[in-house]
């Protein structure tokens, strides 16, 4: 899976004053690299599914000001390496057919949740600084979408699928300064073409994009990050 990253992220620490950053111009992050996995148990017309995601990216950079993220205080002139690390886990049930319903075709609805973790860092080894923000304290978000498929032929089928998610303040079990409060806006949009070999075996091949905002905030933190990514994946299916 490669996903081209763009966004921006900003950290309030305490009356720091909170600056935003550009994942591209400020911190040099391009292309990020992973995998998906992912576990179905199959219908005809229900199907339910449990995945995890992987994207991993670096890059580098340096800054004409003086900024803050985090607890770090960074300094103007001095190049710094920066790393992300991108997890997403789903789970969810697909109603398959409940719109269209024929052998060739089918289109129907999904819910579930999703669960986000990511962490950003940014090392300056001459300037002694290093930080690392840790976006790990969400809850699951729920999740409902549209999926479809379309057999082209007896060995290639066209799917697709897109979802989205919503919540605004809400409260988590976490503290740092007071209660932690929560706000997610997820949407994702995937087109798969699947060949199939055998019985047992088909290869994939995917676009798509995804959008990810969350923040959160209490009287002590502010921590919000935004990303876009169009994606690119290669895979393939085993099926029992």
């Amino acid at each position: 899976e490669l996903k081209f990253l763009s966004g921006r992220t900003k950290v309030r620490e305490h009356d720091s004053r909170p600056e935003w950053l550009d994942l591209n111009g400020d911190l040099g992050f391009g292309e990020g690299a992973g995998f998906r996995v992912a576990l179905a148990l199959d219908t005809p017309r229900y199907r339910g599914f449990l995945e995890f995601e992987s994207v991993q990216a670096g890059g580098s950079g340096t800054s004409d000001h003086d900024f803050s993220y985090d607890e770090g205080e960074f300094k103007a002139g001095i190049p710094y390496e920066t790393s992300v690390g991108i997890y997403f886990a789903r789970l969810g049930l697909t109603f398959k057919r409940a719109f269209v319903d024929r052998p060739s075709a089918s289109f129907g609805f999904m819910i579930g949740l999703e669960y986000p973790r990511i962490s950003l860092g940014i090392d300056q080894p001459g300037a002694r600084e290093s930080t690392s923000e840790q976006y790990d304290q969400f809850l699951p978000v729920p999740i409902v979408g549209l999926e479809g498929e379309l057999r082209i032929t007896s060995s290639l089928t066209l799917s697709g699928r897109a979802f989205f998610g919503y919540v605004k303040d809400l409260p988590t079990p976490f503290t740092e300064g007071g209660t932690l409060v929560m706000s997610v806006e997820t949407f994702t949009v995937e087109a798969v073409l699947t060949w199939q070999a055998t019985a047992a075996l088909r290869f994939t091949l995917g676009v798509g994009y995804q959008r990810w905002a969350g923040e959160l905030h209490s009287g002590e933190d502010g921590n919000q990050l935004t990303f876009s990514a169009p994606q690119i994946t290669i895979g393939l299916e085993l099926r029992w």
